[in-house]
């Protein structure tokens, strides 16, 4: 096997991917073997062949390369999404047993905003932006993404719409004529599925429309009851403070008790229109969709 077909073929470099919030590994593994080898385990185990007809095969014989992970001193390197809060609270405390079992030299990849939160409960991690992180050679690397794939059972184009959330004060009792629906006790990977195939999805400040973005899709979020900082980032937020202010964020607000505001709902049906029409357009022939 030449090195041109070799068994993990070489991906662009850090360097080359600054605007990526996760952090690609080396072109060419980092370890060193005999007779040129070269290998790690950045990206699952990689391994580099130098020119020549190499044959691989595992059997039992005297090896040419017999190598067992072991990342003790070893730099690792875990780059986390950016711009999420939540689910790098879960995930740091996991990330410092990981660098305690294995005694590596861990650094995790992060936003700035997230790693002032962090950076001083954790000193023996190096927190580093995206950015910042170029041309390094860890032993291994990981990846803490959120991957959502599910089969299409909708073939025609189709646009999903939440009209519910968890709390009263967030409802957007406008449900379209004609629609279908699909509320009710439905599954979340049946959920998964008909949002990863939607053209896009309009929805609340809830799950749903995180799920939404989870998969990927463009989102038109409405949403007066929070702040537009406190959801992901998207060019389609509905949000007025003509109407609302974000209540759910007024510590003088007490959440207890069940409120709908009606004062806002013909503002927000026509500010959704809106959002609707400039998702349109930005997905119009000859215009790259957000």
């Amino acid at each position: 096997m030449s090195h041109d077909s070799a068994l993990t073929p070489p991906l662009p470099s850090a360097a080359q991917q600054t605007c990526d919030a996760f952090i690609r590994p080396p072109e060419l593994p980092a370890q060193s073997g005999p007779l040129g080898i070269r290998y790690d385990f950045n990206d699952g185990a990689r391994v580099w062949l130098p020119d020549g007809q190499w044959h691989v095969e595992i059997r039992d014989a005297e090896p040419v390369l017999d190598h067992t992970l072991d990342l003790n001193g070893q730099e690792v390197l875990v780059s986390f999404p950016v711009g999420t809060l939540g689910d790098l609270v879960g995930w740091i405390p996991y990330a410092e047993r990981f660098r305690l079992l294995h005694q590596c030299q861990l650094e995790c990849t992060m936003g700035p905003l997230i790693i002032e939160i962090f950076a001083a409960s954790y000193p023996e991690i190096r927190f580093t932006e995206p950015e910042k992180y170029t041309d390094q050679q860890p032993c291994a690397s990981y990846r803490m993404e959120l991957s959502l794939t599910a089969p299409r059972t909708i073939q025609e184009l189709y646009v999903c719409i939440a009209t519910k959330a968890s709390s009263q004060a967030r409802f957007w009792d406008h449900i379209p004529h004609g629609a279908e629906d699909f509320t009710g006790d439905i599954s979340l990977p049946e959920r998964v599925a008909m949002l990863q195939h939607a053209d896009f999805f309009i929805g609340l400040s809830s799950g749903l429309s995180w799920l939404a973005w989870a998969c990927r899709i463009p989102v038109v979020l409405i949403s007066g009851f929070t702040l537009p900082n406190c959801e992901f980032s998207t060019p389609y937020r509905v949000f007025s403070t003509h109407v609302c202010k974000g209540c759910r964020d007024d510590v003088r607000i007490d959440l207890t008790i069940k409120i709908s505001c009606g004062v806002r709902a013909t503002r927000t049906q026509s500010d959704s229109l809106n959002a609707v029409a400039l998702l349109q357009a930005d997905r119009s022939p000859g215009k790259s969709a957000s």
